[in-house]
């Protein structure tokens, strides 16, 4: 026998996905938890005899061989679990972070989407199965429940064409706004005022988190619904209620704020969620105790602020006063920038931007310097400077971008592009490193490194790391073998970018480690040939630009972040760091870990083909080789610029056929 099971507190979700789940096991018995959330209790009253639900008293549980569990994926959270027999196995589909607790599952998905809903729609799109008007109606209302309609962060692509297939499926709306959004019952609106009176507000590196509790008899159900109320009526970026209801307490947190994440803390308490709303409850416990230890873990909720140090861009190209418009619009080309900090020797005095220099190019004032035309007394940050404070000056001044100064001297500068790729990368948010350092780094990749190599290749990695950090500069694996790395491919040509200069580094491991080096003054790379004859090639980095297309690109010393961005495609365009304090750590600027897990060829910017046709050939090449595609926009400038093909020289054609061939 199989059964379909949530978690208790039933909400919209949970509801929906148990009828999901009856449209892909026909056979399985759906079992009703006994407490329902406000909104769910109130459509049941009215469309209960809808659903063929039971009770967990009504069935057999010794005949249960198999439990479907959806909308979560540990077993604390149900109220059946007394019930459940020996030798059980386990589906599960849910949107919930998995766990230590995470039930061992035979099939089924756990994956990251607004609504544990949209994932099992996509199993019965699949599966060619139909749903009817109202069942799209109820999985709407799941939709728009648990992504806030559509505002929470962890909402994506995924549920938006969820959505789609509701509507045209003939999804009611109306029915989706009478439930969504209930008022607070008398009872529960009394709980809301008595712990909006019972509250401290602790404030913790700028973040605002109301802290609300209360003790009684008996029991108000629908706690998550009142603290919900509570964070929108404060405008606090946080509110945990913690309430005992006779003899258990019941603890319930919801954020706002992208700096907090209360979910280690609720795992902590025996609970789960996610990062921005949780639950637990605590039988037999005293409610001091629990005030206590929540009080005493909010400092360990807040992640750090990403600040103008995390964002800027260094070290900073500058201009002087009297570079002239038509000099510094070919300097806007050549490094792609929107603008430079004008310097009157060692001060700074102004701000050029495209916009001036073109408005100069317009009246045919080429040769003017830049004083004419440069925005004065420009605003200047320092490096703690936070990415919110950076927003309000940017709105408020109407500009694009901020020198960050230390001492008078310009360590960085912070432009409209850096601000928005923190608001809008990966999930919507920058992620934390081991050190509590905001970054734009994905994930640690240090066990991966030493899991997938061999061992002397990992201890060589090591030693390099090792060697620039004693050197006080910073070493980079880039290129093919970290796309293979994450692809589980093999692949040992060992590609190390230096901030700084790779010859000199490469002779220094010479000197220490012994082997041979041999360089290339003109490229500024090495080879170095480990005493193992293990072969590793250094570049500085660099950055490139083209003086017409097709041309061979011509070389500048340059940061980590540029000589990433020259490269030809997102899945090549990634590095994993190898200096000491961020070992392992992969740098991942513009998504190409999201594309390969996508299977996806995507340029990095659109003059990509232009100023290097072979990489037409190259992204053929890896659509063959790995089984990818080119998205629809990489694939429209490859056909606009298939003629530029003809430019380029035999031999370089040749070079790339014969890869593609062999």
């Amino acid at each position: 026998m199989k059964i379909i099971v949530s978690h208790t507190n039933l909400d919209f979700d949970g509801l929906a996905s148990m009828i999901g789940a009856s449209k892909l096991y026909p056979q399985a018995t759906m079992i009703l938890p006994e407490k329902l959330s406000p909104g769910v209790a109130n459509f049941l009253a009215i469309y209960k005899d809808t659903f063929p639900f039971q009770r967990k008293n009504s069935i057999n549980w010794e005949l249960v061989t198999e439990i479907i569990l959806v909308d979560v994926n540990c077993l604390h959270r149900i109220d059946c679990l007394s019930q459940i027999q020996e030798n059980v196995s386990y589906i599960v589909y849910d949107h919930h972070p998995i766990t230590d607790d995470t039930v061992p599952y035979e099939t089924g998905e756990i994956s990251s989407t607004g609504a544990t809903i949209t994932i099992l729609t996509e199993h019965i799109q699949a599966a060619s199965v139909t749903i009817s008007s109202f069942e799209a109606t109820v999985f709407a209302l799941a939709l728009y429940s648990d992504t806030g309609d559509f505002t929470y962060e962890q909402t994506t692509s995924r549920d938006f064409r969820a959505a789609a297939y509701f509507f045209e499926n003939k999804a009611n709306l109306s029915v989706v706004q009478q439930f969504k959004e209930l008022p607070l019952s008398p009872k529960e609106g009394e709980l809301f005022h008595l712990l909006l009176e019972q509250s401290t507000l602790h404030s913790v590196d700028d973040i605002d988190i109301l802290v609300c509790w209360h003790e009684q008899s008996d029991y108000t159900g629908h706690l998550a619904h009142i603290t919900r109320k509570l964070l929108d009526r404060t405008g606090a970026d946080a509110v945990f209620s913690i309430v005992r209801m006779g003899k258990k307490v019941f603890i319930t947190a919801r954020s706002s704020s992208n700096r907090v994440d209360v979910l280690p803390l609720f795992v902590e308490l025996g609970g789960g969620g996610h990062n921005k709303a949780a639950s637990a409850m605590k039988k037999g416990e005293n409610l001091t105790n629990v005030l206590q230890q929540v009080k005493g873990s909010l400092n360990s909720i807040i992640l750090p602020p990403i600040t103008a140090k995390d964002l800027m861009s260094s070290p900073v190209r500058v201009v002087a006063l009297d570079t002239t418009i038509e000099d510094v619009s070919k300097m806007l080309y050549r490094y792609g920038h929107t603008g430079f900090p004008v310097m009157d020797n060692e001060t700074l005095v102004g701000i050029i931007s495209r916009r001036d220099v073109d408005k100069a190019l317009h009246h045919r004032l080429g040769h003017a310097p830049v004083k004419g035309f440069m925005s004065r007394n420009p605003l200047t940050i320092s490096e703690d400077v936070s990415l919110e404070q950076i927003q309000e000056y940017m709105i408020e001044y109407q500009i694009g971008r901020l020198p960050v100064t230390s001492s008078d001297d310009i360590v960085g500068i912070v432009s409209r592009t850096d601000v928005i790729q923190a608001l809008h990368g990966r999930k919507g948010k920058m992620l934390t490193n081991k050190e509590g350092k905001s970054s734009l780094q994905l994930m640690d990749f240090s066990s991966k490194l030493k899991e997938l190599l061999p061992s002397n290749y990992y201890t060589i990695l090591q030693i390099i790391g090792e060697t620039a950090n004693n050197k006080g500069i910073k070493a980079y694996l880039i290129g093919g073998m970290v796309r293979d790395l994450i692809l589980k491919r093999k692949n040992h040509d060992m590609d190390i970018v230096i901030e700084g200069d790779a010859i000199q580094f490469a002779h220094h491991l010479k000197e220490i480690y012994g082997g041979h080096v041999r360089s290339h003054e003109e490229f500024g790379t090495a080879t170095w040939k480990h005493p193992t004859q293990i072969k590793v090639d250094f570049t500085s980095a660099r950055t490139e630009y083209y003086d017409f297309p097709a041309a061979l690109p011509k070389v500048e010393r340059s940061t980590i972040k540029e000589d990433l961005l020259r490269r030809d495609f997102t899945i090549n365009a990634m590095a994993i760091c190898l200096h000491k304090k961020q070992f392992g750590q992969l740098l991942d600027y513009f998504h190409g870990y999201e594309d390969l897990k996508k299977k996806k060829i995507r340029v990095l910017y659109n003059l990509s083909f232009v100023e290097d046709p072979t990489r037409i050939l190259r992204a053929i090449r890896f659509e063959s080789r790995f089984d990818f595609l080119m998205d629809k926009h990489t694939e429209s400038l490859a056909i606009q610029s298939g003629t530029n093909l003809l430019e380029l020289s035999k031999p370089r054609i040749a070079n790339e056929l014969k890869k593609t061939f062999y």
